[in-house]
């Protein structure tokens, strides 16, 4: 039996280190932006996701990229709550508070109206969709 640690990489095991350690900085350089680095570092996308499922130090280097891009965006929001951006408010309010009661809640009026429809059970994707066609609601208010 050989070592595989003394073992001479391949001319296409070297190639693929090479792009592999190309698409890395590229992540790095694109803030975790997957489409972009694939480009910058000229390999397909399927590159990224087939090295991201085999190769785990590949998938650790890049999820360590990624959880960068999320504490930047993190940063971002609660400057912008600090800043006092009510819909950054109520959109933070609407995703992380909801145990203490910020949810959204539209009620329909209809024939029996002591029925109501709990749309927190719903994606809040649709809940907006939903409160835009019913109400032509946009996030500003009615006096508006």
């Amino acid at each position: 039996m050989s070592d595989k640690s003394n073992k001479v990489p391949s001319f296409e095991e070297e190639r693929r280190m090479r792009r592999k350690k190309a698409l890395v900085k590229a992540l790095g350089k694109t803030q975790g932006l997957i489409s972009l680095a694939c480009e910058k570092a000229k390999v397909s996308r399927d590159f990224y996701y087939d090295n991201y499922k085999i190769d785990p130090v590949f998938r650790k280097a890049c999820d360590e990229i990624i959880e960068k891009q999320k504490d930047l965006v993190e940063a971002t929001i609660l400057t912008m709550i600090s800043a006092k951006d009510g819909a950054m408010c109520r959109w933070y309010a609407d995703r992380k508070m909801r145990d203490r009661g910020y949810v959204t809640k539209l009620e329909i009026t209809r024939p029996n109206p002591k029925k109501s429809i709990d749309l927190t059970k719903f994606p809040p994707e649709l809940v907006a969709e939903l409160e835009k066609t019913l109400f032509n609601y946009e996030g500003e208010s009615d006096n508006e």
